[in-house]
């Protein structure tokens, strides 16, 4: 199992969601739950991560394999790029962008 990321504003209204707010767990729970119950996207859980003042992303922990093609599908439909998405010991995150989808 791998860690992806989607874009967040791919997934959210820009204008709906505050970066700054307490809440942004709670948006991350809810979208995996909505991922999860409409998609059948299997993560074993999921954040927003806030890389620069406008870039957010959605981060996908422990994506099953099987979840691979909705992942790409969901990318696809939002016309959204797909990373993978590691963070180092001395948490510099890299993003590999992946424009391949699985068969």
């Amino acid at each position: 199992m791998d860690n992806y990321a989607l874009p967040l504003f791919a997934l959210v209204d820009r204008h709906k969601v505050d970066l700054n707010s307490s809440q942004l767990p709670q948006l991350a729970e809810q979208l995996q739950l909505y991922l999860e119950a409409q998609v059948g996207l299997k993560a074993l859980d999921c954040r927003i991560e806030i890389l620069q003042p406008t870039k957010a992303l959605f981060v996908l922990n422990g994506v099953e394999e099987d979840s691979l093609p909705q992942l790409f599908a969901l990318a696809d439909a939002q016309g959204a790029p797909v990373f993978r998405y590691q963070r180092s010991a001395s948490d510099e995150v890299t993003l590999t962008p992946l424009g391949v989808k699985p068969d």
